[in-house]
């Protein structure tokens, strides 16, 4: 085996390290891409609220979301706590089959992985 090591050239351990690079730096690229994706928001227009709002009770239809023994139902005030430390509070609207947790604020609807999220408080 060692034989076969001491047989490589140089152009073939700089081939191998330049593709272990690209590979690495592929996955590196992937992982940033999904982190990005954990949380949406999209502002909306006064006159788009009751369509925009209807919208999301389809997208998210299940309306209890259980949460470490405590359940929380649409349109409930909660104040969420992500993983990176964010604090989002507004009115509950529900939960998707992906566990995608939608929130309304005041000017905002935030979609949130619900695994990413530490802690969800009642106002």
């Amino acid at each position: 085996m060692l034989d076969a090591i001491f047989a490589l050239e140089l152009r073939d351990v700089f081939y191998a390290a330049t593709l272990a690079y690209l590979i690495w730096f592929a996955l590196g690229f992937i992982k940033k891409i999904i982190g990005l994706r954990t949380s949406m928001s999209i502002t909306v227009e006064k006159g788009d609220v009751v369509d925009v709002y209807k919208k999301c009770k389809e997208l998210f239809p299940i309306e209890a979301i259980p949460f470490h023994g405590k359940v929380f139902k649409r349109g409930m005030k909660v104040q969420l706590l992500t993983e990176k430390d964010i604090t989002i509070e507004g009115e509950l609207i529900g939960l998707s089959h992906k566990d995608l947790i939608c929130i309304r604020t005041t000017n905002k609807i935030v979609a949130h992985q619900l695994e990413k999220i530490k802690d969800i408080k009642e106002m």
